[in-house]
């Protein structure tokens, strides 16, 4: 029994080493059953799918097109007011390998979240806070934490912060731009968690909602100490990580205006594809 311990937990490293985005996905219902009958597996095999390989008559095949079917799925299938099925949803965004197959899936994760999901948006915050706190990998805390460019402006709710600031303190190489007859230029996580930030802080309509014209929760004098050209980029994180703690319940308080706003502006999601972007 011993010699096939070795070749046994090798196959198993490598199965997991080699799993690919899409064997993480579950396939979508099939057309004979009731979407009462879904379980959250379902909804996410039907959000994935593309919509021209599902046969005529499902419930997802026109979801892209269709408020009508898309108010279907969110009446007639019970989960969506089970708000831990929440973090089922935003885990699928730790299983993509490239930043291709994250922004395809952040997408879709979204429309999820926003279009099915019929609990209280502070729960679904909630959900995202648990979902980040339960990953113990520094890549798959990023990817959560980054969720937040979509989710903050639909929720505007500041526990939603906290994971990106926690990237504040991350050099780990985020991306790599390339141009053609230059050399490669590497991005940090923390710079683009930073210049993330930046862009919730600067957003009129989310923190800097009733600020004067031309003014916002983060000031002219601290945006250029945070973000000057000649400030280094550890410099400017620490000062904006800094900025953060000491201005939270300014920014908690901002939060909640934003969030007791009727019509408040934000994107909505908008795309919904298919299993394609994970070859």
């Amino acid at each position: 029994m011993k010699t096939h311990i070795v070749p046994l937990l090798l196959a198993t490293l490598t199965a997991s080493l080699c799993a690919h985005p899409r064997d993480h996905l579950p396939p979508p219902a099939p057309l004979s059953k009731n979407i009462s009958d879904y379980t959250v597996q379902d909804i996410l095999g039907g959000a994935f799918t593309s919509k021209i390989t599902l046969p005529e008559g499902h419930p997802f095949k026109n979801v892209s097109k269709s408020v009508e079917d898309v108010k279907k799925i969110k009446t007639e299938w019970a989960g969506a007011k089970i708000a831990t099925n929440v973090d089922t949803i935003l885990t699928f965004i730790i299983h993509t390998q490239t930043r291709d197959q994250e922004r395809y899936a952040s997408n879709n994760i979204y429309w999820l979240i926003h279009e099915i999901m019929d609990v209280p948006a502070s729960d679904k915050a909630a959900a995202f806070v648990r979902v980040y706190e339960a990953q113990t990998d520094a890549v798959k805390k990023r990817k959560v934490a980054f969720m937040a460019e979509k989710l903050f402006p639909y929720l505007a709710d500041e526990r939603l912060l906290l994971p990106l600031k926690d990237m504040l303190d991350d050099t780990s190489v985020y991306q790599v731009h390339r141009a053609e007859g230059a050399e490669d230029i590497p991005e940090s996580t923390r710079i683009a968690a930073r210049n993330l930030i930046g862009r919730i802080l600067q957003n009129k309509y989310l923190l800097s909602s009733g600020y004067p014209e031309a003014k916002y929760i983060l000031s002219a004098a601290d945006q250029a100490a945070i973000y000057g050209v000649d400030v280094s980029e550890a410099t400017s994180c620490a000062l904006l990580k800094t900025w953060l703690t000491n201005h939270w319940q300014e920014i908690t308080n901002q939060a909640a205006i934003a969030r007791a706003k009727q019509n408040r502006e934000y994107r909505k999601p908008w795309f919904l594809g298919g299993y394609s972007h994970f070859r």
